[in-house]
């Protein structure tokens, strides 16, 4: 999840310069490519960063020696501001990889929120001195199933969204997407809510929150590992009332399209990008769409990655509050000098403010990314950290 700076929720970690097998953060400054590596840890597995409109950034990681979830706060220029934190422990024992998010809101809390050996969704959330405001809360009341996922979002005041996908083996479908709303204390302001409809699958959902805690949640619903499906989304107040109906992000139907990310504007603007796959089409393309605060589409669906040559995955998207945004993906090719994490920037109406750019070698690990208000951006992939 994510609030308006979007939180990415994939691989962070280790070294000044490329380190090939450990995870990274890379920050960008607007529409230049690199400046400086960050030693973040030196050992990081499934990770995730989130930035807040100054510039500060919160960095969450698992040992997998340890079997322990950390955060780490860094501020504006890259330094470290804290040793790293303990947030959790007793990760291992998913028959999939450990889900983690993590959020940061400008007055300096944040919550990080992860999938544990039980398949529990769980979060925590610290404030701006680094002290915890309580232990972790469990945040899904019944058992997630086999393939839990979790998504944060943290509001202005400190409250917090979690989206998770529930693999509910005994229902057609069999998964769905959830979320619920906590204060800063932890203690649930809503119920755990389901956002897609009952007759309709509902997977990996994500969440983005603004300042006042209204959110918005996307999910791809479809077949299961069947060859089509849409991204769908859904709005929602800051007590966890839905604003109307979940709504196809979409615009076009002939294909597979899923695992979306979306990020969200202090005004309720949003914007989604997603994996697609064409029918009859080898490769996968990301593509994006924007929405104003009324949840209506701000146009069509644009392709993020300039070049459509090879398979192009796991996307994520960082929105600044004046509108400009980032798309992330991973491009997957056998040739190390091809493949690798990519990023795109985007103007606020939504025109490409240059070409693809390659921020990291080869990796096969997630990757996501945070931006600031000045369009400053923290590229998070498995290999390499940068700044």
């Amino acid at each position: 999840m994510s609030d308006s700076l979007r939180p990415a929720h994939r691989t962070v970690a280790s070294s000044c310069v490329l380190l090939p097998g450990a995870p990274g953060v890379e920050r960008l400054e607007p529409r230049t490519l690199l400046t400086t590596a960050i030693d973040i840890a030196p050992r990081a597995n499934y990770s995730a960063v989130s930035m807040n409109g100054a510039g500060d950034f919160v960095a969450a990681w698992t040992d997998p020696q340890t079997d322990t979830l950390y955060a780490r706060r860094f501020d504006s220029g890259g330094a470290p501001r804290t040793d790293a934190l303990v947030v959790g422990s007793g990760l291992s024992g998913n028959v999939s990889q450990p889900a983690i998010d993590v959020a940061l809101n400008d007055a300096g809390g944040f919550v990080v929120a992860w999938t544990d050996a039980h398949r529990d969704v769980r979060a925590r959330e610290f404030d701006a001195s680094d002290a915890p405001r309580g232990d972790a809360v469990v945040v899904n009341p019944v058992p997630t199933g086999q393939y839990p996922t979790a998504s944060v979002g943290i509001d202005a005041d400190g409250d917090f969204v979690v989206a998770w996908m529930a693999d509910e083996a005994q229902r057609s479908p069999p998964s769905a997407s959830y979320v619920r709303v906590f204060d800063a204390a932890g203690n649930p302001r809503s119920d755990a809510q389901r956002a897609n409809p009952p007759a309709t699958g509902g997977a990996h959902p994500d969440v983005a929150v603004e300042p006042d805690g209204d959110f918005v949640v996307a999910w791809w619903t479809g077949p299961q590992l069947g060859p089509t499906g849409e991204v769908m989304a859904r709005r929602y107040d800051a007590a966890g009332a839905a604003r109307g109906e979940p709504f196809r992000v979409n615009e076009w139907a002939d294909g597979f399209e899923g695992y979306p990310a979306v990020a969200a504007a202090p005004d309720g603007s949003f914007v989604v990008a997603w994996q697609t796959t064409l029918i009859n089409q080898s490769g996968s393309d990301v593509y994006v769409r924007r929405f104003g605060p009324d949840g209506a589409p701000l146009g069509g669906d644009v392709r993020a990655n300039a070049d459509d040559s090879y398979e192009e995955v796991s996307p994520d998207v960082a929105l600044s509050p004046d509108g400009p945004f980032v798309v992330e993906w991973l491009t997957t090719v056998l040739s190390s000098t091809l493949g690798g994490v990519f990023v795109r920037r985007f103007a606020a109406d939504g025109s490409p403010d240059g070409g693809d750019v390659r921020v990291a070698p080869s990796t096969t690990v997630g990757v996501g990314l945070a931006t600031d208000a000045a369009g400053d951006t923290v590229v998070v992939s498995r290999g390499e950290t940068r700044k």
